[in-house]
């Protein structure tokens, strides 16, 4: 019997070209995906991954630090004053709509000064900065002063403190050997309840689509 050419196939048997057809489609089909597609979905898996160790938090938070000093994030901010008694700026950015940081900077009564930040990464807060100043009139020549500085630092996994550090110190006005936030150690401290923090995480984040010119609620 005479051998089928490839002209036959193509031309002489269409049943036969149909079915060879439809298993080049079927195996086109079936065959793994590119490297490229699967790096890409690997990554974003790693970054969908839930942060659960100090580790893990450190890294997010050098992230998010990287991408504020690059200027790639975009951001947001208003200001409001609670009948002139505390005034502040409420700064949100954000990373392809996510949020990744809140930035509030307030003042009471001119004696107090304070920066919180909230780090965010996949609508999770994971970790809280607060620095805060008050300042007092105290002995010495005309209008000398102090600061009493307090710097605090929140770890938080699934929304819950797991890791609270703190440092305080005094900058006084007419001192030439003030100590800077570098040399002082950081203090182990008992983190507040959980629902202290979110709440005041939670307040700032309601304002993010409807900002106010007065009070905080």
């Amino acid at each position: 019997m005479k051998k089928s050419s490839t002209n036959d196939i193509g031309c002489k048997s269409p049943g036969i070209f149909l079915i060879i057809v439809g298993l080049f489609f079927l195996f086109a089909c079936t065959q793994p995906p590119r490297k490229g597609k699967v790096l890409h979905e690997r990554v974003s898996e790693e970054q969908a991954r839930p942060l659960s160790n100090l580790e893990d938090i450190q890294n997010a938070y050098a992230e998010i630090a990287s991408e504020l000093e690059r200027g790639i994030l975009d951001s947001s901010s208003f200001a409001y004053s609670c009948h002139d008694e505390k005034k502040g700026t409420i700064s949100y950015f954000t990373a392809r709509g996510q949020l990744r940081l809140i930035v509030h900077r307030y003042n009471e009564y001119d004696h107090y000064d304070a920066v919180d930040r909230y780090f965010v990464t996949d609508s999770m807060l994971f970790f809280v900065s607060s620095n805060s100043a008050s300042w007092a009139f105290e002995s010495g020549p005309e209008g000398s002063t102090r600061d009493n500085i307090t710097e605090r630092r929140t770890y938080l996994i699934d929304h819950q403190p797991v890791r609270c550090l703190e440092k305080k110190f005094v900058i006084r006005s007419q001192s030439i050997d003030n100590p800077s936030s570098e040399t002082v150690p950081n203090n182990e401290v008992d983190c507040p309840p959980a629902n202290e923090v979110m709440k005041l995480f939670q307040l700032l984040t309601k304002y993010r689509h409807k900002p106010t010119s007065g009070c905080l609620d």
